[in-house]
């Protein structure tokens, strides 16, 4: 086995070692191609708009032949077709296609090129002959690299070779291009108004030359860096609002630049465009791994550059305009949080010295006997009669505190007070106080909540569970029949009193409720004005959370919740880390595990009724009024 092994391995670092070999080869001659077509297409359209037409000609062939340049490089420097070429006994060698097959279009470029500096020179174009000379140039080195033998030579695809190219790609890149003239830093200048601020980083002049030249066509203002260091040097001391980065440079590679910038918390939301002649797949995957948002390989088009970086710069602003706004929604937040923090104080302060007070000469009230988010329940008396009831005061909150919100109070209370139920808890009046406060008298209740039972025992028996919650589906149907749907159907509303002839399962709170149908043509008011959802998000059903219309099947979806807390001791939803926002997250794009998945002797049909009851589609649920008899035909 070990022989195998060793042979795999050899075979395998020979192939990194090939496509190593391809990728520096391609890279080598793509950046004298990158300069043919990046300065022709610049040159095309001067002479275009300026109308120099007796340049475009000779431009527009330079162009193309730079394309097809290209477009056979990458062709015959295709690591699949070596592959299978170099196991064929005509396959003429790599370096002889390369020559034969550029001849051509290079000899083209070539000639075209000093033809076209001989006319701008008799036409006085002054302002073309440098780019000319650029094209010129890089014909010409290429024309050198294929007379001479690029790195890429047949006994470096033997697998018993080994060691580096006879020369890298950070030496030969060094020494294209030289220029008499020194190279030109460009500093930052304040950006225009419709521009962006840019930053061209590549330690090749030419292809700094040419994206900055394109850039700056399109009203952006750009500086250039001509190595990683110097890149970041210029990031500490000026802001950019996009980076474009070579990824091959001797002092520092894209991908350690790139490295720096996420590691500075003042520079990592800066966009990053990768460019490089390396067009593998690895390589690309490298980059967005590392950071970058997109990949440019050289060479590049105009169009798609510019296509690119105005991409990139239109998310950047999109995303600033999202941070900036979320910022604003977390200080108002913050505001409105302190501002309930400071009424819940009031609040708290005069529930506890609220004892003793009489309200509208008819209620006492007694002992404060519980509290939550919308108030405090005293123990209190009709002094007419001389009865104890159970006396609400609710809590002012922005949004309820109007004139107009404390009458809707009014009237909702009149409208629940109208539903008589054995099951739900009788409103025997309700006002608003000389001194405005709100209140609800109710029957005084003895026993304990659903909630302090689960406490008590996690998980109750199935006969246990329907013989509460047949009385509170019988009671929501009641009033979904009238138009009203309670919105906060949860255990802790959910009340087991001692009556004189036993247990009488009470549906509490209905403070919160809905009268939909009167309500049908307005915005359904899910959330408060302070933007807090009323109602308990873990009880709460999938289209009360996004805010969309709903009707009684939203509270049956609320029982399916309790149903299946009940049975399982766990809620459908629930998040590992106890967070709000992910078990919500859960809810609105999860299914909940099967309910006999925790106890596998429950029936069928009672799983499959969760399921229905828990659809995120409304539509798919019961209705209350048939779910007290499908829960009986469980047991």
């Amino acid at each position: 086995m070990k022989p195998d092994a060793d042979t795999r391995g050899i075979a395998e670092e020979a192939d990194s070692e090939r496509r190593a070999l391809i990728a520096h080869t391609r890279h080598e001659l793509r950046t004298p191609l990158n300069a043919v077509i990046g300065y022709s297409e610049m040159l095309l359209e001067d002479a275009c708009q300026r109308g120099r037409s007796l340049l475009v000609p000779d431009l527009y062939r330079i162009h193309e032949a730079g394309l097809q340049l290209n477009a056979l490089v990458n062709d015959i420097l295709d690591p699949g077709k070596i592959e299978s070429a170099l196991s064929d006994p005509g396959f003429g060698g790599i370096e002889g296609r390369l020559r034969s097959r550029l001849r051509a279009p290079l000899d083209i470029v070539i000639a075209r090129s000093g033809a076209l500096l001989d006319l701008a020179r008799s036409t006085h174009y002054d302002d073309s002959l440098a780019d000319l000379t650029h094209i010129r140039q890089a014909g010409t080195e290429l024309q050198s690299i294929l007379a001479r033998g690029v790195p890429l030579v047949e006994n470096r695809f033997n697998s018993s070779a080994s060691g580096p190219p006879s020369s890298t790609a950070y030496s030969f890149l060094s020494t294209v291009f030289t220029t008499s003239s020194a190279s030109r830093r460009l500093r930052p200048t304040a950006p225009a108004a419709d521009g962006a601020s840019l930053l061209v980083v590549d330690d090749q002049e030419t292809n700094r030359d040419i994206l900055s030249r394109y850039l700056r066509r399109h009203g952006h203002q750009v500086t250039a860096a001509t190595g990683g260091r110097e890149a970041l040097t210029l990031l500490a001391d000026h802001r950019f609002d996009l980076i474009l980065l070579d990824v091959v440079m001797p002092d520092m590679n894209g991908y350690e630049v790139l490295e720096a910038l996420k590691s500075n918390d003042s520079l990592n939301r800066i966009p990053v465009i990768l460019i490089s002649a390396l067009d593998d797949t690895l390589g690309k995957v490298e980059a967005f791994r590392a950071g970058g948002v997109d990949y440019v390989t050289k060479p590049f088009q105009a169009e798609e550059v510019i296509a690119r970086v105005e991409n990139q710069l239109r998310l950047s602003r999109l995303q600033q305009d999202l941070a900036r706004q979320n910022e604003e929604l977390l200080q108002k937040n913050k505001e409105l949080t302190l501002a309930q923090k400071r009424t819940d104080m009031v609040f708290s302060a005069l529930a506890e010295a609220l004892p003793g007070t009489v309200l509208d000469g008819k209620y006492r009230l007694d002992e404060k006997i519980g509290a939550g988010g919308f108030g405090a329940v005293y123990r209190g008396r009709h002094l007419g009669l001389d009865q104890p009831v159970a006396i609400k005061i609710f809590r002012p909150t922005s949004g309820n505190d109007t004139t107009d919100a404390l009458e809707r109070f009014r009237q909702e209370g009149i409208a629940a007070s109208r539903i008589k139920h054995p099951n739900t808890v009788e409103i025997l009046d309700n006002g608003i106080s000389s001194t405005g406060i709100a209140y609800l008298v109710m029957e005084l209740l003895q026993g304990h909540t659903l909630a302090a039972a689960l406490r008590d025992s996690a998980v109750l028996p199935l006969q246990r569970t329907i013989e509460i919650l047949v009385p509170v589906c019988e009671t929501l149907a009641e009033f979904h029949a009238a138009g009203i749907v309670h919105r906060d159907v949860k255990p802790s509303n959910i009340f087991l009193h001692s009556g004189r002839n036993g247990e009488v399962v009470k549906l509490l709170d209905f403070g919160m409720s809905k009268m939909w149908r009167a309500t049908i043509d307005q915005t359904q008011d899910t959330t408060t004005i302070s933007g807090f959802i009323a109602g308990t998000p873990s009880y709460m059903s999938p289209e009360r959370l996004l805010n969309r219309h709903y009707d009684g099947r939203s509270d049956v979806y609320s029982v399916g919740v309790i149903l299946y807390r009940m049975l399982s001791g766990k809620l459908p939803f629930q998040s590992e880390e106890g967070s709000d926002f992910e078990q919500v997250m859960m809810k609105l794009t999860a299914e909940p595990p099967s309910l006999r998945a925790h106890d596998p002797v429950l029936p069928q049909g009672l799983d499959e009724l969760v399921s229905r009851m828990l659809s995120k589609d409304p539509q798919n649920r019961p209705e209350a009024k048939d779910l007290a008899a499908l829960l009986q035909a469980c047991i």
